[in-house]
């Protein structure tokens, strides 16, 4: 199964001490780059990040086209993390995606 995460699930399943359950339901989940660096890198110290680094079973998969995640940012008012995450989900042809953006999850502007 092919599983996407966005930022928010992540670092809320940390806050609440719940972050292995992740683990339970999907043995491997894909971020990008864009939330690697969100969680881990902008939020060092924070809830999530040393979780996500961690966790050998989250794998950090780039776009193959970033030129699609440049057009996305210029003509879509959600974030860097929501976009490059669905734009990874269709890529990979992803099951599930994690996400708690009400506008990323129906597409809405």
């Amino acid at each position: 199964m092919n599983v996407v995460a966005d930022s928010s699930p992540l670092v809320i399943l940390a806050k609440l001490g719940c972050f292995e359950l992740l683990q339970r339901f999907y043995p491997r989940v894909y971020i990008s780059p864009e939330v690697h660096n969100e969680v881990v890198v902008a939020g060092a110290g924070l809830p999530g990040a040393e979780e996500v680094a961690n966790a050998a079973w989250i794998e950090v998969k780039a776009l193959r086209n970033q030129a699609d995640l440049l057009a996305a940012q210029e003509t879509n008012p959600l974030g860097l993390g929501e976009i490059s995450t669905i734009l990874l989900a269709k890529e990979i042809q992803a099951d599930e995606v994690l996400l708690d953006d009400y506008n990323a999850q129906t597409g809405a502007s």
